[in-house]
């Protein structure tokens, strides 16, 4: 484009004031094109035609367009020295420091370097560049061209194209060049900075925004803001907040300072809007030490902890363990702490007791903080400590020394939060008797099922079962509220449960009573489980004795399905006492036996010192004696005998063995026959009767009794001869008897002959009983009482061998020999019974 015409420049130059010059300007319409040839003429006529020109240019830039001026200054950047500090200087004496400094901004760094050197050495100062600092700072906040900045930067949308981000990038651009040039220029931005403290807000927020796009740092910014006073500080705070910064950044300087310096911060920090949250998550990122730094400034200026643990999920777990680490240090109790969180929730608490725990924190401190503060406290605290991975026996266990409301708080919370009643039970059988006390109170008050404990105890071990039983007795629950939820869950759970209850003091007559109405279909698991614990069937009939008929029947009813061998049972009872016989007699008749069921038990497999009591009891039960002989017809031959010689016994009167009859017995008999159990009559009206109806009988013996008319004596000849049938009972059992009968009544009865001898050929069990006692009688007589051979009627040689097979010997033979040759039971086989072993008292 053409330039301003000859004619023109030279009526420029030719004005002699400024006025007169802006007055050619205008008139020629002057554009900033025109500027570099105005000056090169005024240049080249002096120094003193281009200081007014430049005055010129600047004040018509300033009347129309602000750019010629910054053409003015590129135009002298590339002029000698001398110009260029004139056109500078020309700047100044105009009071334009900023526009020259705006023009400077668009040159290239070196050029821009030299003109501000140009430009202090000519007197320019920090205060002009602060304020196109703050102009440019606020062009680039907004992104756009403001309308208020004295048109700095008006032209920035002809030169470049591309947008906000395209004038962002020029704005930063023109700010580091200047920033730059005055580096190079020796002066520093640090001092910039100091000189602005008195600026508005407004203005500083501006000017911060262009020195933060020079890349200074936080730290440095705010380092020299805070040597001007804490209100320059805040301002400062602001303006970098407003710029972008991160409150982590402003932080980090701060927490190197001083304490009212940190305090400061943060209080500006909230002022300004920031909010606690955003505080604290900054403040996480750093170091243990400084969160605690932090914290303590913190409180010092007025948060509490609740506001702080309000916003603990908000952050990370570390830093958060820290601040809650600080409270504790500065003096915060756990019940501040912990009840702070309670009131935020559930979140809030479980973050809180979970870090409270990871510092060392014991279960107890916890609970004990909030035992007072109520229902709610205490079950969010309970979950928040199971939820952090706390076994809760150590919950449970803390409840020793609480109240029962407390306890049945924690106990309800346990069981909302999921646990079952096993999960509960296994931790229960860890504690101590005063707690698990408590605890099975407050389990019994808060209406959870008994049951549901009874049915799990075989989970756990015996001896924690037996402490949580107990626990229940004394908690008043009954043996039957117990025992009844016991006999529902199977044989295992009633024998755990039984074993607990005796442990705990209960008996088996406790237990027993409970076995009626309903229950009694459980009766046979019950006595099994008895059985299972090692309960002996002795104990256990001893137990049922001491019922009421009808239970004692029921409970017989089990004993028989469980103890399946009669014969034990019979046994057992037949050891007790009279009155103990009859109740069980009683019981065992109740359950469905017939009478000949039992009395072949008894007379067939129970053990002889039995037989009487037995029998005695069925009698006291109301089973006459005839009855029975009847039933025992039914059995055997040798039945009816047995129980004949039991029933004499019964109404007869008995001695034992005096010291003559003794040593006599002892020198045939030795110690093959139990003469402790031999049993003589003193009286009987029965058997008197007996012996009267049949005068020929001197004595016969049952079993170990020896019958013989009351009013008789009784010889040492007919003592061995009647202990010679008791060594028959004792070695062959009451078969003899029978054996003994045929004997007398078909056979060789009480002869004896030396054929008979020798057809035994040694062995006296193939004579029959009669004349097996007849044999020993004889040689007793030949032996001891003097008598001859032919006295005896048989020969000695063939007898003695034969005699000698009823002793044995204890410490010494009988006659020097001692005889070890087993012997054989002798079953007659035209006797129904069979004798299947020994009946030995």
């Amino acid at each position: 484009m053409p330039g301003l015409s000859t004619a023109t420049l030279k009526q420029f130059n030719s004005a002699s004031t400024i006025t007169s010059r802006v007055h050619v300007l205008n008139q020629s319409g002057f554009k900033k094109q025109d500027v570099s040839t105005t000056l090169a003429s005024a240049e080249r006529s002096n120094l003193r035609s281009l200081d007014l020109s430049t005055k010129a240019i600047v004040t018509h830039a300033l009347q129309h367009d602000l750019s010629q001026a910054n053409e003015v200054i590129k135009w002298a950047s590339k002029r000698p020295t001398t110009s260029r500090r004139r056109v500078v200087k020309s700047f100044l004496q105009k009071r334009q420091g900023s526009l020259a400094i705006n023009g400077i901004s668009r040159l290239k760094r070196s050029e821009a370097k030299a003109t501000m050197k140009d430009y202090f050495a000519e007197g320019g100062s920090m205060k002009d560049v602060n304020e196109w600092f703050a102009e440019a700072g606020k062009a680039l906040r907004q992104s756009t061209i403001p309308s208020d900045n004295d048109g700095f930067f008006s032209d920035i949308g002809n030169a470049i194209s591309g947008g906000v981000q395209a004038v962002g990038d020029f704005i930063s651009g023109a700010i580091n060049t200047v920033a730059d040039a005055i580096k190079e220029a020796g002066k520093s931005l640090d001092k910039a900075i100091e000189a602005v403290a008195s600026w508005s807000q407004s203005k500083i927020n501006d000017f911060v925004e262009a020195i933060v796009a020079t890349g200074k740092k936080v730290r440095d910014i705010l380092a020299n803001a805070a040597r001007k006073g804490l209100s320059t500080l805040r301002k400062f705070i602001s303006a970098l907040i407003e710029a972008g910064k991160q409150v982590t950044e402003i932080l980090s300087w701060a927490v190197s300072q001083t304490a009212t310096r940190i305090r400061e911060t943060l209080k500006r920090l909230l002022a300004i809007g920031r909010s606690l949250t955003s505080i604290l998550q900054a403040i996480a990122t750093f170091s243990a030490n400084s969160i605690k730094t932090f914290v303590n400034h913190l409180l010092a200026i007025g948060r509490t902890v609740q506001e702080l643990i309000n916003r603990i999920t908000r952050i990370s777990l570390n830093a958060a363990k820290a601040i809650i680490e600080e409270l504790l240090r500065t003096g915060k109790q756990i019940a501040q702490i912990v009840g702070d969180a309670v009131r935020f929730g559930v979140s809030i608490t479980n973050r809180v007791i979970d870090i409270l725990l990871d510092l060392g924190r014991s279960t107890v401190q916890l609970m004990e903080s909030v035992v007072r503060a109520g229902t709610t406290a205490i079950r969010r605290v309970v979950g928040a400590i199971l939820n952090a991975g706390r076994a809760f026996r150590e919950v449970l266990a803390w409840l020793a020394n609480e109240a029962r409301a407390v306890a049945e708080t924690v106990l309800r919370e346990i069981f909302r939060l999921g646990n079952t009643v096993l999960t509960v039970l296994r931790e229960m059988a860890t504690l101590a008797t005063n707690a698990l006390r408590v605890v099975i109170r407050a389990y019994i008050a808060i209406g959870r099922s008994v049951r549901d404990l009874i049915v799990n105890v075989l989970r756990i071990s015996l001896n924690a079962a037996r402490a949580i039983v107990a626990e229940l007795v004394r908690a008043g629950q009954s043996v039957a509220q117990i025992l009844s939820s016991a006999l529902r869950a199977g044989r295992a759970i009633i024998s755990r449960i039984a074993s607990c209850l005796l442990s705990a003091g209960k008996s088996l007559v406790d237990m027993m009573q409970v076995i009626t109405g309903t229950l009694s279909r459980y009766v046979r698991n019950f006595i099994g489980a008895l059985k299972d614990i090692g309960q002996s069937l002795n104990a256990i009939l001893d137990a049922v004795a001491r019922q009421v008929a009808a239970v004692a029947i029921t409970l017989m009813r089990g004993v028989r399905a469980i103890f399946r061998n009669m014969a034990s049972v019979l046994t057992v009872i037949g050891s007790k006492t009279a009155r103990v016989i009859e109740t069980l007699m009683r019981a065992l008749i109740g359950t469905g036996l017939h009478v000949l069921q039992v009395l072949k038990t008894i007379l067939v497999s129970v053990r002889d010192a039995f037989q009487q009591g037995l029998v005695e009891g069925l009698i006291a039960i109301g089973k006459a004696p005839l009855e029975l002989i009847k039933e025992a017809g039914k059995i055997s031959a040798s039945a009816v005998t047995l129980l004949f010689g039991i029933i004499l016994e019964f109404f007869g009167n008995y001695r034992t063995l005096n010291e003559h009859e003794r040593t006599e017995a002892l020198k045939v008999f030795g110690a093959s026959i139990d003469l402790d159990a031999v049993r003589i009559t003193k009286s009987s009206k029965l058997l008197d009767f007996i012996m009267d109806a049949k005068p020929t009988v001197a004595a016969f013996v049952t079993m170990y009794a020896i019958h013989i008319d009351s009013e008789q004596s009784l010889s040492d000849r007919l003592l061995i001869h009647e202990l010679t049938h008791v060594w028959q009972a004792h070695t062959a059992g009451s078969v003899y008897m029978v054996e003994a009968l045929i004997s007398q009544q078909f056979g060789a009865g009480y002869r004896l002959t030396d054929d008979d001898l020798k057809k035994a050929n040694g062995d006296i069990l193939k004579l029959e009983r009669e004349q097996q006692a007849v044999a020993v009688e004889r040689y007793y007589e030949f032996k001891h009482k003097g008598k001859t051979e032919a006295q005896t009627g048989v020969s000695i040689e063939l007898l003695e061998p034969i005699a000698l097979q009823v002793y044995k010997a204890p410490a010494a033979s009988f006659n020097g020999i001692i005889l070890n040759r087993p012997r054989t039971l002798y079953i007659n086989p035209r006797d129904s019974l069979t004798v299947t072993r020994p009946l030995v008292v």
